[in-house]
């Protein structure tokens, strides 16, 4: 992978998050909707002839949630993995398009720390030592990217007891599995590239 020294949420990285398909956009490409983003608006959005839906309030409080709770997760896994994890701005050795940032990056073991701090339903699943399904295309993509061995799934509900408050998860999908998102992400932005609608059978 390459690595790029541009701080996450600065001016200059959401320019650089527009020219290409990140973590986000993936769960939207495999799924067809996401969010209340489709595939056709994703492709608007990236050509520049459509503004990004205003997140509903619920799912703005929950990123910002995030965003505060993200460092507290990352020094308690540093502290329980005995390493340092070092959020990081990236992209794939040599496709220019696909790009990911990382919430954690361990270069010692090629592992990619994926923070969420999400509601009870979807912390109660990691718990069980699964990855709630609507992640999975994201984590895939950050695998893309680096050419990781695996992703650690970290799900941090502050709320609960100290025993149910972190939920750790090793996850690594099969080959066939990143054979077929990097297939849909490739259509998708062969899409952008010659500006033909992303049509539902192109990713059938």
């Amino acid at each position: 992978m390459r690595v790029f020294t541009l701080e996450q949420g600065s001016p200059e990285w959401l320019l650089w998050r527009k020219t290409g398909i990140g973590s986000s956009d993936a769960p939207v490409i495999v799924n067809g909707e996401h969010f209340r983003r489709t595939r056709e608006s994703l492709w608007l959005e990236k050509l520049g002839r459509l503004e990004p839906k205003p997140m509903n309030p619920f799912v703005q409080q929950r990123m910002e949630r995030g965003n505060v709770l993200e460092k507290d997760a990352r020094t308690w896994y540093e502290h329980v993995m005995e390493l340092e994890a070092q959020p990081l701005v990236a992209m794939h050795p040599f496709l220019d398009w696909c790009k990911g940032s990382l919430d954690g990056y361990v270069p010692s073991t090629r592992t990619v720390l994926e923070i969420k701090s999400p509601g009870n339903k979807d912390h109660n699943t990691a718990l069980q030592q699964q990855v709630p399904e609507k992640y999975i295309p994201q984590l895939n993509h950050l695998i893309l990217v680096t050419g990781s061995s695996r992703v650690h799934y970290l799900s941090y509900h502050p709320g609960r007891s100290y025993k149910e408050r972190y939920a750790l998860i090793s996850y690594m999908p099969e080959p066939e599995v990143l054979a077929d998102l990097m297939k849909k992400e490739e259509t998708f932005w062969n899409c952008i590239q010659k500006q033909q609608p992303p049509h539902d059978h192109l990713f059938a």
